[in-house]
């Protein structure tokens, strides 16, 4: 029989309790059971915040589940909603209406929110090298042109939805839509975990070579902060996936 501290949700639970030490983590019980008798009420207070969190999360999961997630085209209009979501994720500044000009940038929308985005552009080899530097990527053949996903972003309360996931398929189907047979993709390390790996992977790319301080240059450029860095230059290294489509 599973205790409950072992369902995910209360596990979460039962482990900030300990963190913050309380004593009575025996009497966290689904997110709606609460035994009144045990609890004083500095803790009645934090469970019910806790509570109604998950409760929270449970009907955004729910509200996902129930509702179609829309994958639709950018466009001017959207461009407020998107840079926020890139703020939070990787920093002010670090969209602008320059996004506009790649070849493929797409939304995903949920009861007319913009939730995430991702965005694409087709370069060449000569554009390839300048984002590998002295690195050496074997290609089976002389691709005309490459897509560069330059970024995929998912607002904070939507993350773990495979949201990313379905952004990312709708991305590879549009390359091959426009003849692309190959992409790449720069994975951002941060505290030492890659923001994109487990997305990268699952769909099928390759790691290819870590490059450090890979947004220096263009941080300075364009004068965007980063999470980790603050004001640039942006410091932070990439980890370089690579896909044949």
């Amino acid at each position: 029989m599973m205790d409950k501290t072992d369902q995910p949700q209360n596990q979460r639970v039962f482990s900030i309790c300990q963190h913050i030490g309380f004593q009575q983590t025996d009497i966290i019980c689904h997110s709606n059971e609460i035994r009144s008798d045990l609890l004083n009420s500095r803790t009645v207070i934090f469970i019910k915040t806790v509570s109604d969190g998950i409760c929270q999360r449970n009907q955004r999961k729910n509200k996902i589940d129930n509702k179609n997630i829309l994958i639709v085209k950018m466009d001017k209009s959207m461009l407020c909603e998107v840079s926020q979501i890139a703020s939070k994720a990787l920093g002010s500044s670090f969209v602008n209406e320059d996004i506009l000009d790649n070849d493929i940038n797409l939304c995903a929308k949920i009861d007319e929110e913009i939730v995430a985005y991702a965005t694409t552009k087709f370069i060449d080899l000569d554009y390839l090298k300048k984002i590998i530097r002295d690195k050496k990527l074997q290609l089976d053949q002389e691709y005309e042109k490459i897509g560069y996903i330059d970024s995929i972003a998912v607002d904070e309360n939507y993350s773990g939805y495979g949201i990313g996931t379905l952004l990312l398929k709708d991305t590879i189907s549009k390359l091959r839509e426009h003849k692309i047979g190959f992409a790449i993709m720069a994975g951002w390390i941060n505290k030492d975990q890659v923001n994109i790996k487990k997305l990268a992977i699952k769909e099928g790319s390759k790691e290819e070579f870590i490059i450090e301080e890979f947004w220096k240059e263009d941080s300075l450029k364009f004068n965007f902060d980063c999470t980790t860095c603050g004001k640039p230059p942006c410091l932070c290294s990439a980890i370089i996936y690579t896909k044949k489509i």
